[in-house]
């Protein structure tokens, strides 16, 4: 009996081995897009999916210094927000899908869900410029 134990330790342990060897690990590429006074914006490249003319990304805005923020008032101030955004590359216009906001400790404080936003316009010269360039460009 003590050996069958034995033997289905190790073939359990195999099992998890085999499995975490198999699935691909979730990449992430986060690319510095632009900045204002108060942030830092980046973009995952890895994160960029295309159908039709609509590009899905994900975003993370990095702030200097921890933001109160009128969805966290009494919480713990926002360090970043990671967000989920679409490019409408042939209207030139975006909305924000969904965001998150996440406390220095990297826990998420508040969490919008999936919105349904109206497409608003690319402002030029703007980080929101940058991102729906390299959303919307060559061999995206």
């Amino acid at each position: 009996m003590e050996q069958v134990k034995k033997l289905l330790s190790k073939n359990k342990l195999m099992v998890i081995l085999i499995v975490l060897v198999a699935v691909p690990a979730q990449a992430e590429e986060w690319v510095e897009i632009g900045s204002d006074n108060d942030s830092v914006h980046y973009v995952d490249r890895d994160s960029l999916s295309r159908e039709q003319d609509v590009v899905t990304l994900q975003k993370k805005v990095v702030y200097n210094e921890p933001q109160i923020s009128a969805f966290t008032k009494g919480s713990e101030p926002v360090k970043y927000s990671l967000g989920t955004l679409q490019e409408d590359c042939t209207g030139r216009q975006h909305r924000v899908v969904s965001i998150d906001l996440y406390s220095e400790a990297g826990e998420v404080i508040w969490s919008s869900g999936r919105m349904n936003r109206v497409w608003e316009s690319v402002e030029p010269d703007s980080v929101g410029a940058n991102v729906h360039t390299l959303a919307c460009g060559k061999g995206n």
